[in-house]
């Protein structure tokens, strides 16, 4: 089983010799057993962030590396590049796994750790281009593409601002934003 890009969440089921690369995992492993067992070389985690793992996460020969971790990975697993930290999500309570430019998960991944998943394209989950390099942040992965850990690739463009005079959040300048502005106005804004 491949996996690329994902972003799995309140699972509690197993995988095996499976592969995980730039995913991005909160609490899984919460069940009996390993969620995921590895029988290595087959079995890697990489580029992925984890939080909130259950106490089985990591089973078998699980190879990991340069993935963003609340803990030690356990020696037998660990692969190097891993990063203990906290992930820094946009908005984790609201489903957003984006990392915040702050997180120690940006430009901390390797290519050769997305090279093992035989992906078709260099994308995220949101088909972002991977690789964009963030320059007020170290590139502290292993090769000179600064490739993100987890499901998203932060962008080093950010987007437009939203329109600001666009009153009703629709997305849009129209004539419903002149007469929001008029009843704002009467009302005293």
């Amino acid at each position: 089983v491949r996996n690329v890009r994902s972003v799995i969440t309140n699972n509690l089921g197993t995988a095996r010799s499976a592969s995980f690369v730039n995913c991005t995992f909160v609490n899984v492993g919460g069940g009996n057993g390993p969620a995921i067992v590895g029988a290595w070389p087959f079995g890697t985690l990489a580029n992925s962030v984890i939080v909130n793992p259950g106490p089985n996460f990591y089973g078998g020969l699980l190879r990991v590396t340069h993935c963003l971790v609340p803990a030690p990975v356990p020696a037998l697993s660990d692969f190097g590049g891993n990063v203990v930290g906290a992930p820094q999500f946009v908005n984790a309570a609201a489903g957003d796994f984006r990392l915040l430019p702050t997180s120690p998960g940006i430009d901390a991944g390797s290519a050769a750790g997305y090279a093992i998943s035989g992906a078709s394209d260099f994308t995220d989950f949101n088909g972002v281009v991977r690789g964009q390099d963030i320059p007020s942040v170290p590139n502290t992965g292993q090769s000179s593409l600064p490739i993100d850990m987890g499901a998203f690739e932060l962008p080093a463009t950010p987007p437009p601002p939203p329109c600001v005079p666009d009153l009703n959040n629709d997305g849009e300048l129209t004539f419903d934003d002149i007469q929001a502005f008029i009843a704002a106005f009467n009302a005293g804004c």
